[in-house]
């Protein structure tokens, strides 16, 4: 027995060397993890994307209002950011990975996926990597940080993939709303009409004096400010209603300055909307057409007929395209609220 005691000690310090070496190559930590759902995404206050191409990256954060930023920027788009959230509460396994393409979509997930962190505060919930789709585009490939191997992740009851949700461009987060202000919040309108001046209008709200949940609501022109005696009430809460959710296209990026020049000699429009919290003017201009394009009566021309740029609050370096379609429900004139023509009474 004597003489088998070194042998012994010999294979036990063997044996606990091969596992100080597995662990330190992590080939003994490894799990195979497969809970990519995070049920809970009431808690998720921060969210990393950035993907491994070298495409770009961002960071979203809930803010003390549960409004998102970009970059602590710009307003996150809210059908963007919930679906976002909606995917990482349902995400579940739909298949492990077979053997054939096991190497393949492990290079994949290291040289072109898009790393998803999601954080509770500074807290690290998880780490997702997501990949491309299957060859049937009916699932994803994914993998969650420290595990041992890639899924096919999917959402139960949709059928598609799940890649394009999780982007990390900027501008495609970016919420085109151009009026933060809730329609509880509003305080004042005013619809300047440039090209048409007796157009131009305003509409206030104040706190009724024996019941502050309710306002009332005065119509008068601009900038004479003439009380309107009777008007459409219904008619007003509309317009309202649709300029709180008029959007931009699309910032103009690549607009040369000769253009912009051009277009701020053509003003048509400044809507103001007041509120307790934030402000904001909107100019709009006329977006030349260029070029030698024609009417039907064959006449050049000058303006683009569905198009027109915007800037906001007297920011006149930076232009945004807008469509006549959605401007044309709020540079309404004043008459469309006006019950009798002749209710104009002064102030």
């Amino acid at each position: 027995m004597k003489n088998k005691t070194p042998l012994i000690l010999l294979v036990a310090l063997i044996v606990v060397a091969v596992v100080v070496y597995l662990l330190k190559t992590q080939k003994f930590s490894k799990k195979d993890l497969t809970d990519f759902a995070i049920k809970d995404t009431s808690i998720v206050t921060k969210i990393f994307l950035a993907n491994k191409s070298g495409t770009g990256s961002v960071v979203l954060e809930k803010q003390a209002d549960n409004e998102w930023k970009v970059n602590n920027k710009y307003r996150v788009r809210k059908d963007a950011i919930e679906n976002v959230l909606s995917t990482l509460a349902s995400l579940k396994v739909k298949a492990p990975v077979g053997r054939a393409s096991f190497n393949n979509i492990i290079k994949a997930l290291a040289s072109s996926a898009t790393k998803v962190e999601v954080y509770n505060k500074s807290d690290l919930i998880k780490t997702i990597y997501v990949g491309g789709p299957t060859m049937e585009y009916d699932g994803t490939y994914m993998m969650i940080e420290g595990s041992s191997k890639p899924y096919i992740v999917e959402i139960p009851g949709f059928e598609g993939y799940l890649s394009t949700r999780f982007f990390t461009d900027e501008e495609q987060w970016k919420d085109s709303k151009i009026f933060s202000v809730k329609f509880k919040e509003l305080q004042k309108v005013v619809m300047q009409d440039i090209v048409n001046p007796l157009n131009s209008f305003q509409i206030e709200l104040k706190p009724q004096l024996n019941n502050k949940e309710k306002r009332d609501v005065s119509l008068s022109n601009f900038p004479k400010t003439q009380n309107i005696a009777s008007f459409d009430t219904v008619q007003v809460n509309s317009y309202l209603q649709n300029l709180l959710n008029v959007h931009y296209e699309f910032e103009a990026t690549t607009i040369r300055e000769s253009k912009k020049d051009s277009a701020l000699k053509k003003p048509l429009a400044n809507i103001f909307v007041y509120s307790a919290n934030n402000n904001r003017k909107v100019s709009l201009f006329a977006v030349p057409a260029g070029g030698s394009k024609q009417d039907f009566a064959g006449n050049n021309i000058q303006y683009d007929v569905d198009k027109l740029y915007a800037c906001f609050d007297d920011n006149y370096k930076d232009f945004y395209i807008c469509q006549y379609f959605v401007f044309d429900k709020v540079t309404l004139p004043i008459e469309t609220f006006i019950k009798n023509k002749k209710s104009i009474v002064n102030k």
